[in-house]
């Protein structure tokens, strides 16, 4: 539990490291819970939304690199500021793409979407499950991966390789980690489905387990870099004599 102690003590000194991401989860979060009865019948707001998510496309590895940098900074003993955000803009943008593109790669292999029509149902159906649990695990992995990508600024495999290995050498630190993200999973996620229009008290759930889910996954984040720091420091120490 010291891994979670370290990483609160973190947030604790540097909050930006937690208002950040709440605070783009919501810039997010609002215009997409918007009360529309029937988006066809809105073709302006869905064509508005339709950009929004293209913009959010390109926007979103920069935004990643630019905060997992100040992130970096924290565990390093640094202070996070808009100048780290700036350098980790455009620093690490083609690696996180690249390696964003490999995962969705490897989880549409595995989907029902793409494999459905060549599979019997009940196959089907255990490809999609397992497409599902792929994508927990690489999303939880995640974490470890961009730590590992800051602290050694490695290339996409050579990071992977720094992540797994972390993981393998520090698997025990790193669980109390993996026990947030359970919790983050079962937090049940309130929206608009069918065209169904939100209501009030919805809206409001629907923001409120927004800001709860982003505020943990930044707490993940930066307990993900403080366990990774220290195993790197550990690799990097010399053996006793």
């Amino acid at each position: 539990m010291s891994q979670l102690l370290s990483a609160w003590e973190t947030v604790r000194r540097h909050p930006v490291l937690l208002w950040l991401p709440v605070g783009l989860s919501l810039i997010w979060m609002v215009p997409m819970s918007l009360v529309v009865p029937d988006m066809v019948a809105y073709p302006v707001v869905t064509a508005g939304i339709g950009v929004l998510m293209l913009i959010a496309l390109f926007v979103a590895p920069a935004v990643a690199g630019g905060y997992n940098a100040m992130v970096g900074a924290a565990a390093t003993g640094g202070v996070p500021s808009m100048r780290s955000f700036r350098e980790g803009w455009g620093k690490y943008y083609g690696r996180i793409v690249g390696a964003a593109v490999l995962v969705a790669l490897i989880v549409g292999i595995f989907s029902y979407r793409s494999m459905g029509n060549y599979l019997r149902q009940g196959q089907a159906v255990s490809y999609s499950g397992f497409a599902g649990l792929l994508s927990s695990v690489l999303g939880a992995f995640g974490h470890v991966w961009l730590a590992a990508l800051v602290i050694n600024d490695q290339g996409i495999l050579d990071t992977t390789a720094s992540a797994g290995r972390s993981v393998v050498a520090r698997f025990v630190e790193y669980l109390p980690l993996a026990g947030v993200i359970l919790v983050v999973y079962f937090i049940p996620a309130v929206g608009r489905s069918d065209g169904i229009a939100l209501t009030p008290v919805m809206t409001v759930l629907s923001l409120l387990s927004s800001i709860v889910k982003s505020a943990l996954q930044a707490f993940v984040r930066v307990g993900a870099f403080t366990v990774f720091v220290g195993s790197a420091a550990r690799a990097a120490s010399p053996p006793p004599a």
